[in-house]
């Protein structure tokens, strides 16, 4: 199976999750509120970000995390991206900002401070898991250079209760997946599995 239609098939889940909820965790398939913002935290626990920062949310929901980095930074430059149109289209109606844009086609020869990702590569649906893992290493390494500063992101960790695992959803040991991404010096690689949930942080600085 290729990218496209590894896209496709993940973009008809989540399109019917945001159906069905609308702007709300749930419909970007989180359980509540609390564990959204929680993960927000640890995306950018390890960042330095001053004034002005430019971001990319990559795979931003109804962007969510804008609202929550504008605490942070009152002056950041924004860009929300998401393969489900939908859900670009609401984000667009509730954050009106000229700080923030929603696109559905990433920029090409477009470089952020920071890329943050939150659940991206978790539904894997019916995607071979060796297919997947290739793809989502695959997509890592391709954001990596068009982050100046540094990249976050959190997977859902192997370190759990294999009987509780769900087998439309994508578990990998942190340590093979780091063995795979393209990390060259001076990177300094930050891996935090030390949160109450079955998954851990990686932030990749620069």
């Amino acid at each position: 199976m290729g990218n496209r239609n590894f896209e496709e098939s993940i973009k008809a889940y989540y399109s019917e999750k945001f159906s069905e909820f609308g702007p709300s965790p749930k419909g970007v398939d989180w359980n509540g509120i609390d564990g959204q913002r929680a993960r927000f935290q640890m995306l950018v626990k390890h960042l330095e970000i001053e004034d002005s920062s430019t971001f990319l949310d990559f795979g931003c929901g109804y962007g969510e995390l804008f609202t929550f980095l504008s605490d942070i930074d009152k002056s950041l430059d924004y860009l929300g991206y998401d393969i489900v149109e939908t859900s670009i289209d609401t984000a667009k109606r509730i954050h009106s900002s000229s700080q923030a844009d929603f696109v559905s086609v990433l920029p090409q020869l477009h470089d952020w401070e920071f890329i943050l990702m939150s659940g991206v590569f978790n539904v894997k649906g019916e995607v071979d898991e060796v297919e997947w893992g290739a793809y989502v290493v695959s997509m890592i390494n391709s954001l990596l250079p068009r982050a100046t500063k540094a990249i976050s992101f959190n997977m859902l960790t192997t370190f759990n209760d294999v009987h509780l695992r769900k087998s439309h959803l994508y578990y990998v040991d942190p340590m093979d997946l780091l063995s795979k991404l393209d990390i060259k010096p001076p990177y300094t690689v930050i891996l935090d599995h030390s949160y109450p949930m079955w998954e851990y942080t990686v932030t990749i600085l620069k």
